[in-house]
């Protein structure tokens, strides 16, 4: 196995982790603006449960992101210095670069959220 390909199942290893974990997190965010609204007072066990579960998810994912963008970062500096890419593994580096740019925007997300379940004591 050379380098790119190295890197491109790099890639397909952590898509495919995000896509297990997302599930969770998208079916998640109907019931977490609901939960974080309540007052301490009324938090169940349940409640608490799933910020726990939701914290642990959002920690993971951001992770994997991160680990998805070194891998795009790679790739990116691997197209722009090859002297040769086989054509299947030839990418535009912009469509790669937009793929960054949507993971940083949902790791703020998720940041937003960690913070705001990190204030509840």
């Amino acid at each position: 196995m050379n380098k790119i390909e190295l890197l491109w199942e790099s890639f397909h290893f952590y898509t495919g982790e995000i896509s297990t974990h997302e599930d969770f997190h998208q079916k998640s965010f109907s019931l977490i603006d609901i939960v974080l609204q309540k007052h301490i007072s009324e938090l169940t066990t349940a409640d608490f449960l799933f910020l726990k579960e939701f914290k642990r998810i959002n920690k993971l994912l951001i992770h994997l992101y991160n680990k998805q963008n070194h891998c795009l970062l790679d790739i990116i500096d691997y197209i722009k210095n090859a002297n040769y890419v086989p054509l299947v593994y030839d990418t535009d580096p912009k469509s790669l670069q937009s793929l960054i740019e949507i993971n940083r925007d949902l790791i703020g997300q998720m940041q937003t959220y960690l913070h705001r379940i990190e204030k509840i004591p």
